[in-house]
This record gives C-alpha cells, sequence and structure tokens, in this order.
C-alpha cells in the first residue's frame, strides 16, 4: 500500500467514524516514545577516551623519537621549545577542549601529553643553562612547581586526571624535598638511605590509603587506584623491611629470606 492509498484509507474511515482522532493521537504517542535504536552514548564516549588516550600516547612516542634523532643539531631555544613549549601549548589546548562534553578524551589525552612534556621540558631548560638538575633542591622545586599548577587545575576543572597527576607530583616533591632535607650529599648522613626510602614508600602507602578513603567520601572516581597503589607500596615496604628480597641478600642487613631462593 502506498503512501496516498493508506492516507486515503486513513481518511475513509474517519468519515465512516471507524477511526476516531483519539485513536489517531494515540498512535502518534506511541511513535514518538518509543526507544531509539542507537548506539548507548556511554559504550561510545568510553571507546573514545580509549582512542583518545592511544593517539596521544603515539603522538609523545612519535615525537620523542623524531626529536632524539635530531637532538644533537638542535640549538638551545629549539629544544627549549619542543619540550617545554610543546607542554605549554598542550595544556592549553587541552583546558579548551574539556570546555566541551565531546571533547573531553581528547582533552584529557592532551592534558597527558603536557603533563610527560612539562617537567621534561624544566629538565631540558635548566640543563642548558648550566643548573645541576639531579639535585634534591632542584628536583624539589620542579615538583612543587608542578604540584601547585595540577592542584589548581584540579580546583578549578574538577578532573580526575587533575587529581591524579597532582598525586604523582605530590609524591615526587616528598621524596625529594626529604632527600634534601634528611640525606645532604655534603655531610654526613643520617640514616641509611636504602632503609630511609623504604621508611618513606611504606608512609606513601598509607597516605594513598587515606587520600582512597577520602576519595571515596567525596566519589571522585579513581578510589580504586589509591586502594590499589597504597596496599602495593605499604605491603612492598612492610616485607622488604622484614628482609624479604626477590632476588636473595636483604637490604637489612639482617637475615633475609628470598622467593628464589632453592
Amino acid at each position: 500500500m502506498t503512501k496516498e492509498e493508506l492516507l486515503h484509507e486513513v481518511g475513509r474511515q474517519l468519515q465512516e467514524g471507524t477511526l476516531t482522532k483519539a485513536d489517531l493521537d494515540a498512535v502518534r504517542s506511541s511513535v514518538s516514545s518509543a526507544p531509539s535504536s542507537a548506539v548507548p552514548a556511554g559504550r561510545g564516549s568510553a571507546m573514545g577516551k580509549v582512542f583518545a588516550y592511544l593517539g596521544g600516547g603515539i603522538v609523545v612516542i612519535g615525537i620523542g623519537i623524531l626529536v632524539a634523532q635530531q637532538w644533537h643539531l638542535l640549538n638551545t631555544f629549539l629544544k627549549v621549545f619542543i619540550t617545554f613549549g610543546s607542554g605549554i601549548a598542550a595544556y592549553i589546548v587541552g583546558v579548551l577542549l574539556l570546555r566541551g562534553v565531546a571533547w573531553r578524551g581528547v582533552g584529557n589525552a592532551f592534558h597527558l601529553i603536557a603533563a610527560i612534556l612539562l617537567p621534561l621540558g624544566l629538565h631540558v631548560w635548566f640543563l642548558t643553562a648550566g643548573v645541576e638538575v639531579y639535585h634534591s633542591s632542584f628536583q624539589s622545586i620542579v615538583s612543587g612547581m608542578l604540584l601547585v599548577a595540577y592542584g589548581v587545575s584540579w580546583f578549578v576543572f574538577r578532573e580526575a586526571l587533575f587529581a591524579f597527576f597532582s598525586l604523582v607530583f605530590g609524591t615526587w616533591f616528598f621524596f625529594s624535598i626529604t632527600n634534601g632535607l634528611f640525606i645532604p650529599g655534603t655531610s654526613q648522613n643520617y640514616f641509611s638511605t636504602i632503609r630511609f626510602y623504604e621508611y618513606r614508600t611504606l608512609f606513601v602507602g598509607l597516605a594513598y590509603l587515606f587520600l582512597g578513603y577520602y576519595s571515596a567520601k567525596r566519589r571522585m572516581g579513581f578510589t580504586w587506584y589509591l586502594y590499589a597503589m597504597g596496599t602495593f607500596l605499604m605491603l612492598a615496604a612492610a616485607f622488604v623491611l622484614m628482609g624479604f628480597s626477590f632476588f636473595g641478600g636483604g637490604a637489612g642487613g639482617g637475615k633475609s629470606w628470598s622467593i628464589c631462593e632453592s
């Protein structure tokens, strides 16, 4: 039956009283309320995020390989521009993309690139200026700057990725500043360096667990990571402090036990 024949038949039945206007309204309502057959938005957005992160990782690897091959041919300005300048540009683009819901996954990928390039760029910048970049004081300054930057970013945008990188740079800052305070390179060490790292790792794991509890209360979205990392760090540090060693020869100087012993 063609469209014209269908309309003619409906008109005839309306004239005869077989169909009423209420019947047509009921058909129209049932059609408009029918569920759509489109793909659920959650699945599409999740796949978009996966491809966005993969794309961001591929871009970073490709740029890194290209720059590494030509690094000795670049002058100081280009070295700083490619690393630190690209990190600033990636951060700005990521912030702009976060304004649109459809581009949030791509924006997070740019922030992943920025979080890798910014500390690398700062190291390149100061290294070319003759600064001792491996000293704990410099490491504390760089990690502190990045911690403040990403902490403020999380406070403004409330994105879980900013909280994650704030945690990463905060951990870096904690180890750097405690290295500078308690393990000076030019005077007598007050602690066994390896043992001190073990105790600090235990403390960081405990801090991650407390942050995981806080994250669960606030529903921040990455509680599982905090609990997993906190549990792993605490157990690993505790086992090492008790003399456990994967390859034998415990770090504490006492009796050790190993999973590799026959």
